[in-house]
């Protein structure tokens, strides 16, 4: 592998993390959440702003389907739409059989969302101050390639 710049500080070998993609989609993954944060708010989480535009898109989706969506854990999703309808911009309701819960957005939840949305780029533009706009785009497109779904259950609905 090829040898990563290293942070200045020289008292912590790295060894190979630095030259690991994993890795830094680790760090670059956290930069995301604190840039997040720091642009959208404490109180809403990454994984709830998704949730959230999934709902704006596609009201009366059912649980199983927006997992799917967010390649998450059903588990993982109702742990999250806990807060939105604690907070009341989710609403659950019943769908075609009592195992089936469907979700949507409430008109106060849509109306914060809305708000929230507007605030998404400039957490992107944190995110990524330093590059040029052909970066950003090669950037996304090769995320979007590492992130395309392989059909494999090592690469779909996992923990967030």
């Amino acid at each position: 592998m090829e040898d990563a710049q290293r942070p200045d500080d020289p008292s912590l070998d790295y060894g190979i993390l630095h030259d690991l993609i994993g890795h830094l989609l680790r760090l670059a993954y956290n930069r995301a959440t604190l840039s997040f944060a720091q642009e959208v708010g404490r109180d809403l989480t990454p994984l709830q702003f998704m949730i959230l535009e999934l709902l704006s898109r596609n009201p009366g989706i059912r649980h199983s389907r927006l997992a799917e969506g967010l390649d998450c854990s059903a588990s993982v999703l109702t742990t999250a739409l806990k807060g939105l309808i604690a907070s009341g911009r989710v609403e659950a309701m019943p769908g075609t059989d009592q195992r089936h819960r469907t979700y949507r957005i409430t008109g106060a939840g849509a109306a914060d969302f809305d708000t929230l949305r507007h605030r998404i780029d400039a957490s992107e533009a944190r995110l990524t101050n330093g590059l040029s706009e052909a970066d950003r785009a090669r950037l996304r497109a090769i995320l979007r390639a590492i992130a395309k779904p392989a059909g494999s259950a090592e690469n779909s609905r996992t923990g967030d």
